[in-house]
Protein backbone atom coordinates (compact mmCIF):
# COMPACT_ATOMS: atom_id res chain seq x y z
CA UNK A 1 0.00 0.00 0.00
CA UNK A 2 1.44 3.11 -1.06
CA UNK A 3 0.32 5.63 2.07
CA UNK A 4 0.23 9.42 1.00
CA UNK A 5 3.36 11.09 2.52
CA UNK A 6 2.63 14.74 2.55
CA UNK A 7 6.15 17.44 1.65
CA UNK A 8 7.44 19.30 4.69
CA UNK A 9 5.93 22.44 2.86
CA UNK A 10 2.43 21.16 3.33
CA UNK A 11 3.35 20.62 7.00
CA UNK A 12 5.06 24.13 7.46
CA UNK A 13 1.52 25.53 5.92
CA UNK A 14 -0.49 23.47 8.32
CA UNK A 15 1.81 24.96 11.55
CA UNK A 16 1.41 28.45 10.29
CA UNK A 17 -2.32 28.06 10.11
CA UNK A 18 -2.55 26.58 13.51
CA UNK A 19 -0.34 29.64 14.54
CA UNK A 20 -2.40 31.87 12.96
CA UNK A 21 -5.29 30.55 14.17
CA UNK A 22 -4.15 31.23 18.02
CA UNK A 23 -3.90 27.69 18.27
CA UNK A 24 -0.05 27.49 19.59
CA UNK A 25 -0.13 23.90 20.75
CA UNK A 26 -1.83 22.46 17.84
CA UNK A 27 1.02 23.81 16.15
CA UNK A 28 3.49 22.26 18.05
CA UNK A 29 1.69 18.67 17.88
CA UNK A 30 1.75 19.18 14.45
CA UNK A 31 5.81 19.19 14.47
CA UNK A 32 6.45 16.25 16.48
CA UNK A 33 3.55 14.15 14.51
CA UNK A 34 6.03 14.54 10.88
CA UNK A 35 7.73 11.92 11.40
CA UNK A 36 4.59 9.37 11.46
CA UNK A 37 3.91 10.64 8.05
CA UNK A 38 7.51 10.07 7.14
CA UNK A 39 8.55 13.51 6.46
CA UNK A 40 11.29 14.11 8.77
CA UNK A 41 11.98 17.84 10.42
CA UNK A 42 14.55 20.54 9.17
CA UNK A 43 15.14 23.99 9.59
CA UNK A 44 12.15 24.90 7.20
CA UNK A 45 9.52 23.46 9.37
CA UNK A 46 11.46 24.39 12.78
CA UNK A 47 11.28 27.98 11.75
CA UNK A 48 7.91 27.97 10.51
CA UNK A 49 6.86 26.55 14.03
CA UNK A 50 9.00 29.25 16.33
CA UNK A 51 7.59 31.68 13.64
CA UNK A 52 4.45 30.58 14.56
CA UNK A 53 4.91 30.71 18.29
CA UNK A 54 6.39 34.53 18.57
CA UNK A 55 3.25 35.33 16.43
CA UNK A 56 1.52 34.19 19.70
CA UNK A 57 3.36 35.82 22.10
CA UNK A 58 4.60 31.99 23.05
CA UNK A 59 7.96 33.61 24.20
CA UNK A 60 8.83 30.61 26.94
CA UNK A 61 7.76 27.82 24.17
CA UNK A 62 9.80 29.28 21.71
CA UNK A 63 12.82 29.46 23.82
CA UNK A 64 11.90 25.44 24.85
CA UNK A 65 11.71 24.53 20.88
CA UNK A 66 14.97 26.47 20.24
CA UNK A 67 17.33 24.79 22.56
CA UNK A 68 16.57 21.71 20.48
CA UNK A 69 17.70 23.13 17.42
CA UNK A 70 20.33 20.42 17.17
CA UNK A 71 18.18 18.04 16.58
CA UNK A 72 17.05 19.12 12.98
CA UNK A 73 20.18 21.19 11.51
CA UNK A 74 21.64 24.17 11.90
CA UNK A 75 19.92 27.94 12.67
CA UNK A 76 20.04 30.09 9.28
CA UNK A 77 19.21 34.06 9.10
CA UNK A 78 15.59 32.88 9.04
CA UNK A 79 15.82 31.78 12.52
CA UNK A 80 17.81 34.57 13.91
CA UNK A 81 15.45 37.04 12.08
CA UNK A 82 12.88 34.88 14.29
CA UNK A 83 14.71 35.09 17.20
CA UNK A 84 15.50 38.56 17.09
CA UNK A 85 11.76 39.25 16.13
CA UNK A 86 10.56 37.44 19.91
CA UNK A 87 12.92 39.41 21.96
CA UNK A 88 12.10 42.58 20.40
CA UNK A 89 8.18 42.33 20.80
CA UNK A 90 8.51 40.65 24.49
CA UNK A 91 10.30 43.92 24.94
CA UNK A 92 14.17 42.66 25.34
CA UNK A 93 16.20 45.04 23.35
CA UNK A 94 19.45 43.76 24.89
CA UNK A 95 18.64 39.78 24.28
CA UNK A 96 18.02 40.81 20.53
CA UNK A 97 21.26 42.77 20.10
CA UNK A 98 22.90 39.69 21.26
CA UNK A 99 21.24 37.10 19.26
CA UNK A 100 22.66 39.75 16.52
CA UNK A 101 25.84 39.68 17.97
CA UNK A 102 25.56 35.80 18.02
CA UNK A 103 24.23 35.63 14.50
CA UNK A 104 27.49 37.37 13.15
CA UNK A 105 29.77 35.00 15.26
CA UNK A 106 28.41 31.99 13.75
CA UNK A 107 29.20 33.30 10.32
CA UNK A 108 25.47 33.73 9.04
CA UNK A 109 24.84 37.04 7.72
CA UNK A 110 22.22 39.87 8.37
CA UNK A 111 19.33 40.32 6.02
CA UNK A 112 17.23 43.61 5.70
CA UNK A 113 14.59 42.00 7.74
CA UNK A 114 17.06 41.38 10.90
CA UNK A 115 18.16 45.52 10.75
CA UNK A 116 14.79 46.09 9.90
CA UNK A 117 13.39 44.54 12.94
CA UNK A 118 16.12 45.92 15.15
CA UNK A 119 16.07 49.61 13.62
CA UNK A 120 11.93 49.82 14.38
CA UNK A 121 12.32 48.61 18.17
CA UNK A 122 14.73 51.32 18.42
CA UNK A 123 12.71 53.66 16.52
CA UNK A 124 9.82 52.36 19.21
CA UNK A 125 12.31 53.10 22.10
CA UNK A 126 13.54 56.32 21.03
CA UNK A 127 16.75 55.09 20.87
CA UNK A 128 17.65 57.08 17.70
CA UNK A 129 21.74 57.48 17.83
CA UNK A 130 21.72 53.49 17.58
CA UNK A 131 19.40 53.75 14.87
CA UNK A 132 21.43 55.63 12.61
CA UNK A 133 24.61 54.09 13.25
CA UNK A 134 22.79 50.59 12.40
CA UNK A 135 21.61 51.96 9.62
CA UNK A 136 24.68 53.32 8.62
CA UNK A 137 26.57 49.90 9.47
CA UNK A 138 24.21 47.85 7.47
CA UNK A 139 25.04 49.65 4.04
CA UNK A 140 29.04 50.38 4.92
CA UNK A 141 29.97 47.14 6.57
CA UNK A 142 27.08 45.00 5.58
CA UNK A 143 26.40 46.11 2.03
CA UNK A 144 22.71 45.80 2.56
CA UNK A 145 20.31 48.44 1.34
CA UNK A 146 17.45 49.84 3.71
CA UNK A 147 14.34 49.33 2.16
CA UNK A 148 11.10 51.27 2.55
CA UNK A 149 10.42 49.89 5.68
CA UNK A 150 13.56 50.87 7.82
CA UNK A 151 13.23 54.34 6.44
CA UNK A 152 9.44 54.60 7.74
CA UNK A 153 10.27 53.12 11.24
CA UNK A 154 13.07 56.06 11.01
CA UNK A 155 11.05 59.03 10.06
CA UNK A 156 8.36 57.58 12.37
CA UNK A 157 10.99 57.94 15.16
CA UNK A 158 12.75 61.51 14.26
CA UNK A 159 8.83 63.12 13.87
CA UNK A 160 8.25 61.97 17.42
CA UNK A 161 10.98 63.30 18.76
CA UNK A 162 10.24 66.62 16.19
CA UNK A 163 12.86 66.39 14.08
CA UNK A 164 11.39 67.29 11.04
CA UNK A 165 13.98 68.53 9.36
CA UNK A 166 16.24 65.16 9.70
CA UNK A 167 12.76 63.39 8.67
CA UNK A 168 12.64 65.40 5.22
CA UNK A 169 16.28 64.24 4.49
CA UNK A 170 15.22 60.55 4.88
CA UNK A 171 12.26 61.17 2.53
CA UNK A 172 14.47 62.60 0.45
CA UNK A 173 16.94 59.91 0.68
CA UNK A 174 13.82 57.39 -0.29
CA UNK A 175 13.81 58.64 -3.22
CA UNK A 176 17.21 58.82 -4.50
CA UNK A 177 17.15 55.30 -3.36
CA UNK A 178 14.06 54.74 -5.96
CA UNK A 179 12.10 53.52 -3.09
CA UNK A 180 8.32 54.15 -3.42
CA UNK A 181 7.06 56.33 -0.45
CA UNK A 182 3.88 54.37 0.77
CA UNK A 183 1.02 56.09 3.11
CA UNK A 184 3.09 55.74 6.21
CA UNK A 185 5.58 58.29 5.56
CA UNK A 186 3.23 60.28 3.87
CA UNK A 187 0.52 60.56 6.74
CA UNK A 188 3.40 61.03 9.13
CA UNK A 189 4.71 64.08 7.58
CA UNK A 190 1.69 65.67 6.95
CA UNK A 191 0.36 65.09 10.49
CA UNK A 192 3.31 66.97 12.18
CA UNK A 193 3.44 69.36 9.94
CA UNK A 194 -0.16 69.86 10.83
CA UNK A 195 0.45 69.70 14.65
CA UNK A 196 3.34 72.62 14.32
CA UNK A 197 1.19 74.90 11.72
CA UNK A 198 3.11 74.21 8.67
CA UNK A 199 -0.51 73.92 7.00
CA UNK A 200 0.29 75.18 3.51
CA UNK A 201 3.33 72.59 3.54
CA UNK A 202 0.97 69.89 4.94
CA UNK A 203 -1.67 70.49 1.99
CA UNK A 204 1.32 70.52 -0.75
CA UNK A 205 2.33 67.29 1.17
CA UNK A 206 -0.84 65.40 0.51
CA UNK A 207 -1.50 67.04 -3.38
CA UNK A 208 2.13 65.13 -3.45
CA UNK A 209 0.89 61.89 -1.98
CA UNK A 210 -2.42 61.61 -4.37
CA UNK A 211 -0.38 62.58 -7.46
CA UNK A 212 1.33 59.32 -6.61
CA UNK A 213 -1.89 57.26 -6.58
CA UNK A 214 -1.13 57.16 -2.29
CA UNK A 215 -4.22 57.06 -0.38
CA UNK A 216 -4.19 58.89 3.02
CA UNK A 217 -4.55 56.86 6.31
CA UNK A 218 -8.00 56.80 8.00
CA UNK A 219 -6.46 59.56 10.84
CA UNK A 220 -5.78 62.00 8.17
Amino acid sequence: CNRFSPTEIIFCNVISFYARASLPDRAIHTFFRMPDFRCHQTVKSLNSLLNGLCNCGEFRKLREMFLGFHKYGTPDACTYNILIKACCRSGRLEDARYVFDEMQRRGVCPSVVTFGTLIHQLCLNFRLEEDFKLKNDMMRVYGVMPNAFVYTSLIKGVCGIGELSLAFKLKEEMVRNKLKLNSTVYSTLISVLFEVGRKEEALGLLEEMKGFGCMPDGDL
